[in-house]
């Protein structure tokens, strides 16, 4: 898909998501107003790192990615959340981009997390001239309930059993350590999923890489003063 999106690039110039300046889906002077630098973020004792505050900009930015299949995208977003990997002790270790829903998958056609994990490990290869593998590891075993009036705890708790090791993967060479991949995290519930299932298996899970974290909301009015 995103050899397809570069060669309709090529032919049919993008215009910016933001101001439309055509050229690129993203030019350089609305991505120089989005926030970009790697914060420490700690949910249901998971610590790892979010590139930026979800806010109205990063939504946008997202929604095209995710929902308008501009797939390109993720050679803007993977950069920020690269800087986030030299905090790691990255030996032996693979990047576990979150398992999208069977129904999502389908409406989408790709899976987010692992085109933004994928790129993360090209751009940590361009920049290091190391290469960090990518493992699809998980999958969604089933429907759980709605989680959008549910709060922290119960998203948790109504996720618990909810991702699986992909059979093919069981018995085979596990890696030994992750650092879990996703564009949001919001409450951490997914990533506590994954780090619970994940533990059964074997494998260590050394924290996630999130490019976006969605505030509190007892902060997020705070933040919005100070931006």
């Amino acid at each position: 898909m995103e050899l397809l999106e570069d060669l309709l690039n090529l032919f049919l110039p993008s215009s910016c998501i933001f101001c439309k300046l055509p050229g690129s889906n993203i030019c350089l002077e609305c991505l120089q107003k989005i926030e970009l630098t790697p914060r420490g973020v700690t949910r249901f004792g998971i610590s790892g790192y979010a590139s930026c505050v979800y806010a109205a900009d990063v939504a946008k930015l997202i929604s095209e990615f995710k929902e308008s299949q501009q797939t390109s995208l993720a050679k803007v977003i993977a950069p920020a959340m690269t800087q986030a990997l030299h905090n790691f002790d990255l030996k032996d270790c693979s990047l576990l981009p979150m398992p999208s829903k069977r129904e999502s998958f389908a409406k989408r056609g790709f899976e987010p997390a692992a085109v933004l994990a994928n790129s993360i490990a090209r751009q940590f290869a361009k920049e290091q001239n190391v290469l960090i593998p990518v493992q699809k590891i998980l999958r969604h075993s089933g429907q759980v309930a709605d989680q959008a009036s549910l709060n922290g705890q119960d998203r948790r708790t109504n996720l618990i059993g909810s991702m699986v090791a992909r059979r093919r993967l069981l018995g085979r060479n596990l890696p030994a350590r992750v650092i879990l991949i996703d564009d949001i995290v919001t409450t951490g519930s997914t990533f506590a999923e994954a780090k619970r299932c994940l533990t059964d298996i074997g494998v260590e899970v050394l924290g996630f890489v999130a490019f976006a974290e969605t505030l509190p909301k007892n902060m997020q009015k705070r933040h919005t003063r100070f931006v």
